[in-house]
């Protein structure tokens, strides 16, 4: 990955701004959330000399490192899971926009969890796109996987730990699963077109479907 000190003062900038670098909030008890890393495509200006697979490859590299510090800042007795998420952009040309996916709580609702989350392997060109990202770092320790299902027309690429760091942490592969057949529980939240983030060229905040954006 191409992140570097300076890159990675700029992030810390984003993060603390957007009031997530305390990063005790992503462990409280039955929490579910995903939430972007940035949300203006003007948080990226010190990027702007850059070419768009080279912002690519630094904002993941810094979400990876995030997802290590989140995940290493406490231990779980229930069940946990925490991944930096992506979805495709709807144009090309966009920088991609990592999320970080988290998740706690006891073992009914990891039964739940499990079955609501449907991941499989990477079959899609943005997902390849994102896997070799990966790949081409120091990041050994990761999986990649897509979720198609949420979004039956839109590809969700999950990043997480291929291993345990402690027992109660969910791997990414432990929730793989083919999407066929499965009957998909709607009594869980679930992530819809009206619920997605959405980044405005030029506007550059995040907003919902039907919200103007600040």
């Amino acid at each position: 990955m191409i992140t570097n000190i300076v890159y990675e003062t700029e992030f810390w900038d984003i993060l603390t701004r957007a009031k997530l670098a305390n990063l005790s909030q992503f462990h409280k008890p039955n929490v579910f959330e995903e939430v972007p890393l940035y949300t203006r495509y003007s948080d990226l200006e010190f990027l702007k000399a850059q070419s768009t697979p080279i912002v690519n490859a630094t904002v993941l590299g810094f979400a990876l490192k995030f997802l290590n510090s989140v995940i290493s800042y406490q231990q779980h007795r229930s069940s946990y899971f925490a991944s930096i998420t992506v979805w495709e952009p709807l144009d090309v040309a966009d920088p991609i926009v990592p999320n970080l996916f988290f998740w706690s709580g006891n073992a009914e609702r990891a039964k739940r969890f499990k079955k609501q989350l449907v991941l499989d392997r990477i079959t899609t060109p943005f997902g390849k796109l994102i896997k070799q990202l990966v790949g081409a770092g120091t990041h050994p320790r990761f999986s990649v996987l897509e979720d198609r299902s949420t979004l039956p027309d839109e590809c969700r690429v999950f990043i997480s730990l291929a291993q345990r760091p402690y027992p109660s942490f969910l791997p990414l592969e432990e929730l793989r699963r083919p999407a066929k057949g499965l009957v998909y529980d709607m009594t869980i939240p679930t992530v819809d077109r009206s619920g997605r983030y959405q980044l405005k060229q030029g506007l550059g905040t995040a907003s919902k479907k039907g919200h103007k954006a600040k």
